[in-house]
């Protein structure tokens, strides 16, 4: 408002800039409450949708969320995931930045389970350039809603007893991967994205790149353990 009328005063058209009186005011400075995106909160709830999420990897949107947890990156990235992002020889997975909304790309390190999953999902749609291409057809990826109908169906939608959504897998590793003693620094570089260059500023421009292959790896190993747990529990 305050922009608006100052150009309308070097136009002519105002005489003053009421919207400057407003400045400082706590009330309007105040913003909308934070909303936190829905996420399982203890370790066996995690298992439990690991094992859940098996039940569906039979579909793309399975096949998709299955993939979730180990990267934790957000629902339209994994969605649209492409091919040739992906290098199965140095182990990476290199989202451009125009598709993580940042002036670099964003780097996640493929652990060992990562790299056998879309080894198989390449024998399905490596012929395409999408990783999870659209069921229409072409050559348009999966709709990110996908992925939240899903484990709506699963029973992890809003109201549940234990609520889940794509997005929740961000938090739970870095709760996590917190508790397990893993270097913050090292966790937020890799859940940056679109505030990787504050956090990139906090950490003295370091990009951790070894350390965040040994965690990546090991946080896979703790999903594994996680989902074994649960299948013992429900056998």
């Amino acid at each position: 408002m305050s922009q608006i009328f100052q150009y309308g005063i070097v136009k002519g058209l105002a005489a003053r800039n009421p919207a400057a009186d407003l400045q400082g005011i706590p009330e309007l400075r105040k913003t909308g409450p934070v909303k936190h995106q829905r996420a399982v909160k203890a370790p066996a709830d995690l298992g439990r949708l690991l094992l859940a999420l098996e039940t569906i990897d039979g579909t793309l949107a399975g096949k998709a969320l299955g993939l979730a947890p180990y990267v934790f990156v957000r629902a339209g990235e994994l969605a649209g995931a492409r091919w040739a992002e992906v290098d199965l020889a140095s182990s990476f997975w290199r989202i451009p930045a125009e598709r993580v909304k940042m002036k670099g790309e964003h780097l996640v390190p493929l652990a060992r389970q990562v790299k056998d999953r879309l080894t198989a999902l390449h024998e399905l749609t490596g012929g395409g350039p999408c990783l999870f291409p659209a069921l229409t057809g072409g050559q348009a990826p999966m709709n990110p809603e996908s992925l939240r109908r899903a484990l709506n169906r699963l029973g992890y939608g809003p109201g549940a007893l234990v609520s889940h959504t794509t997005h929740g897998f961000k938090s739970v590793a870095r709760t996590f991967l917190r508790e397990r003693g893993f270097d913050p620094a090292w966790i937020e570089m890799q859940l940056a994205h679109g505030e990787r260059n504050k956090v990139v500023a906090a950490y003295n421009h370091a990009d951790y790149i070894p350390q965040r292959q040994t965690m990546m790896q090991a946080w896979a190993d703790y999903l594994d353990e996680l989902r074994e747990a649960a299948r013992a529990e429900s056998e």
